[in-house]
């Protein structure tokens, strides 16, 4: 049962490190130690240097002590001075014993003065005491030190070290030999409270870091990803819309970001909605419409062989737009599964299409607009004819709504120029109309998105994808009060294997 509970235990705990709350606190306590971990190898350093300048100083004090201080009085401080003036004060046995015991104490087992380059051993150490390495205080360096305190903490036995006291300014220092065993035991005992602070600080930390990454960070991210699952589960539910809780910083602005994204979805998911209960309606008037169009074709074929010059002039025009109208009947489903069908490009003329566009519009001498063409007669354009002719037709008829309600004053009139280029051909179509209004400009070339009361908005949007489907371009120029300006870009076909 026992196990049983541990092992849950064990698996919640790996269940929390793999969260995000619970790695940064893992990192946190790691850094910390690390932290310590570099704080740690030059203070255990320091510690093992004060041990052994202390030690130099109880050295000194109780060799001289036995050995008399009448040689080195004027190297000594007045407090070391007193030191060992009371320690010589005590008499007999009981003062051998005191001195031996602070000597003994101190592991030290021989003492020698050093004044400038003349050594004196003050107290002997025993015959059979070998020194196994120095430790110079004045001259090693922090990484000496640091070597050093490593190897005494992980080093076996007991070894003995000569210590080489800092002189002072009249070159007086001390020279002693102790063991390494002592000093080993102080730095594990000093090592232990370093360690044991370290790992206070770091639980304290991970702790105080997790409190504030999960008030701060954690739970809005859940609030967000329970939005986004309650949100995925029903789009069209717009209570599931997020709601903005922050108002500054960076969760603020995935707020803000997450709520327009699900908008912009729910009005996505909406419009096609539309637009398939449209696609089926159309579906079921497209087979009447057909029969219509069939038996006009029927019409337009008789008027075709009559001999009267006018009908003989007007009838392939007739011919022309019925042909057009049964074709888009035929292909309006596939228009709603966005497959328009690919364009069929041959060389045409542009003047006559542009004709035929003009006609279609009634774009004649007893029109309010005028249309000023600079297209020369045989001007070739290789692209379909039936996709050129509804771009043509769409940017001009809506040319047309926008002059018509201009006051009688206003100049109406429609300019179409284009030229030959070296990738292509470019054909320009400007008007002297009131401009598009700005709201409108950033998504005018999106489906249902019009600039008058009337009008499906789907015009443009029509005539770019059919630009596009000859690897072509459909761009606003200009719009303003002086008028609006599209440019028409048709590139030069691919030759067979290789681009142009």
């Amino acid at each position: 049962m026992a196990l049983k509970q541990m092992a849950a235990a064990a698996r919640r705990v790996l269940a929390g490190l793999q969260s995000l709350s619970g790695r940064l606190v893992a990192l946190a306590i790691a850094y910390v130690l690390i932290a310590q971990l570099i704080i740690y190898i030059p203070t255990i350093a320091l510690y093992r240097y004060e041990w052994l300048n202390q030690r130099a100083e109880s050295a000194l004090l109780a060799a001289l002590a036995r050995e008399g201080i009448s040689e080195y009085r004027d190297q000594l401080t007045d407090r070391q001075v007193e030191d060992v003036v009371f320690l010589t004060r005590i008499e007999g046995e009981v003062a051998d014993s005191i001195k031996d015991r602070i000597l003994d104490t101190a592991g030290i087992r021989y003492v020698a003065i050093r004044q400038n380059a003349i050594r004196q051993l003050v107290l002997r150490g025993p015959p059979s005491l070998s020194v196994d390495y120095t430790v110079n205080l004045a001259n090693d360096g922090i990484f000496t030190l640091m070597g050093g305190a490593f190897q005494a903490l992980f080093s076996e036995g007991n070894r003995v070290i000569n210590v080489i006291d800092k002189p002072d300014d009249t070159g007086f220092a001390v020279e002693y030999a102790v063991e390494e065993a002592p000093l080993r035991a102080a730095m594990l005992q000093q090592s232990r409270v370093i360690w044991l602070v370290a790992g206070i600080i770091s639980i304290v930390t991970g702790v105080l870091l997790f409190a504030t990454v999960f008030r701060l960070l954690v739970r809005p991210m859940r609030r967000i990803t329970g939005n986004m699952i309650a949100f995925r589960e029903a789009p069209e539910d717009a209570s599931r819309v997020l709601r903005q809780a922050h108002y500054v910083g960076e969760l603020a602005e995935a707020e803000r970001a997450l709520s327009d994204l699900q908008h912009d979805v729910r009005v996505s998911l909406r419009q096609k909605s539309r637009l398939a209960a449209l696609g089926e309606a159309v579906s079921k008037i497209n087979h009447d419409l057909r029969n219509m169009l069939a038996s006009a074709q029927l019409l337009t074929d008789r008027i075709a062989t009559s001999e009267d010059p006018t009908v003989k002039g007007a009838a392939p025009r007739l011919v022309a737009a019925i042909d057009r109208a049964v074709g888009l009947s035929t292909n309006v489903l596939k228009f709603g599964k966005a497959e328009e069908t690919a364009p069929a490009r041959r060389d045409l003329d542009l003047y006559e299409l542009l004709a035929d566009v003009a006609a279609g519009l009634d774009l004649d001498e007893a029109s309010d607009v005028r249309l000023a063409s600079d297209v020369p007669r045989g001007f070739k354009v290789n692209a379909d004819s039936d996709h050129l002719f509804r771009i043509l037709m769409n940017i001009m008829r809506n040319a047309m709504n926008a002059l018509t309600p201009l006051p009688a004053g206003r100049e109406k009139r429609i300019d179409v120029s284009a030229q030959t280029t070296v990738s292509g051909w470019e054909i320009s179509i400007a008007d002297t109309g009131p401009g598009i209004p700005e709201p409108v400009r950033e998504t005018l070339f999106q489906a249902f998105v019009s600039s008058r009361a009337v009008g499906t908005g789907l015009g443009l949007a029509i005539s770019s994808e059919l630009a596009r489907a000859h690897g072509g371009t459909l761009e606003l120029v200009r719009t303003g009060e002086a008028g609006t300006e599209f440019r028409i870009f048709i590139p030069r076909p691919l030759a067979e294997g290789r681009a142009p």
